[in-house]
């Protein structure tokens, strides 16, 4: 689990880090200075811990940008801040929490233990389901409905048994999201290893009828993630 720390007061990072690892010693923690910061990392954190009144983009204005961010699952987020004016607004981006500074270190370890918990449920969900955020709606959906996904413009078309949907998300987090299930066949491919039918040098066939290039360099590479799959129970066609 990770968790991403946006203050722009050197010193407050360094006590919400030593904080969370006297709580959560497994947690990846990274730490940014100012909004403008993370948002150039596209890692996907399961919890944020965000000032409010910071240089440039604002920590309210920061939350509503990772709001319309593509997440496996909602991001937790939690704002740390010495100014209670702006609690009404966080409702707005639905924020976990709001805690005012001087931090209560009990207080803060009640917040941070529940919404450690909450990110859990939410990874465990993760095990039959993607959420993806297509036309501002969050949507469930079932790994063995999606058949493959392709890359467009900039845009993800996940092919699935009853329609085509796209949002904006990079491949390459797509990839490493769906692990295992999915294999990147080509540079602007991943099947779901479920719905093979058959392959070959160059092709891969899947259900519904569509023929997939498989990269000659990663043909070697796709047999084995292939069987490897099916060797752990998954479900195979071919």
């Amino acid at each position: 689990m990770n968790l991403a720390i946006c203050d722009d007061e050197a010193i407050m990072r360094r006590s919400l880090a030593e904080r969370v690892k006297t709580i959560h010693p497994d947690m990846e923690i990274y730490v940014f200075s100012s909004a403008g910061e993370l948002l150039k990392n596209e890692i996907s954190f399961d919890i944020y811990l965000l000032d409010i009144e910071m240089e440039g983009i604002s920590g309210m204005e920061l939350a509503k940008l990772l709001r319309g961010r593509p997440h496996p699952f909602p991001p937790i987020i939690i704002f740390i801040t010495g100014f209670a004016e702006h609690m009404a607004d966080a409702f707005d981006v639905q924020a976990y929490h709001y805690l005012l500074k001087p931090l209560d270190h009990r207080k803060f370890q009640e917040v941070l233990n529940g919404a450690i918990a909450e990110a859990s449920g939410q990874r465990s969900q993760l095990d039959d389901y993607l959420m993806i955020k297509s036309d501002n709606i969050m949507r469930k959906l079932a790994y063995d409905d999606i058949i493959y996904i392709e890359s467009s413009n900039k845009q993800a078309i996940f092919h699935t048994t009853e329609s085509k949907i796209k949002i904006y998300a990079p491949m390459n987090e797509l990839e490493e999201t769906l692990s295992g299930r999915f294999f990147r066949c080509h540079r602007g491919y991943l099947v779901n290893l479920a719905h093979v039918l058959s392959y070959e040098p160059g092709s891969i066939s899947v259900t519904g009828g569509d023929n997939l290039l498989l990269s000659r360099l990663k043909y070697q590479d796709f047999v084995q993630a292939f069987m490897s799959y099916a060797r752990s129970g998954g479900i195979v066609r071919v």
